[in-house]
């Protein structure tokens, strides 16, 4: 697992992936980190995966400027996700950190 695929073996320019299904995966990503299930260090990992995938696609010229938008909104909804939780996070900890420097 922590082996990384040469670059020799990859053929950047083409991609089986389809838009629907970068769709679909940032949305449901998007969801887990609402539901608080989903770390947002794993779901910003995920989303830049998802982003470059998304360029091969648009390299390929197999989507439509609709599509590519619909990508872009969804991958704006998770980045307005990961700073909603990570901002949450911060209040979380500087409250934890405010009620533990508080005299008993």
């Amino acid at each position: 697992m922590g082996k990384k695929s040469s670059s020799k073996n990859v053929d950047v320019g083409s991609t089986q992936t389809t838009t629907a299904t970068l769709e679909s995966l940032l949305t449901q990503i998007t969801e887990f980190v609402q539901a608080g299930t989903l770390d947002s260090r794993c779901a910003a990992k995920l989303g830049r995966r998802l982003r470059k995938e998304a360029e091969a696609i648009e390299s390929d010229g197999r989507a439509s400027q609709s599509e590519l938008d619909t990508l872009k909104q969804a991958s704006e909804k998770l980045d307005a996700s990961l700073n909603r939780r990570n901002g949450k996070l911060l209040v979380e900890a500087y409250e934890a950190l405010r009620d533990s420097d508080s005299p008993s």
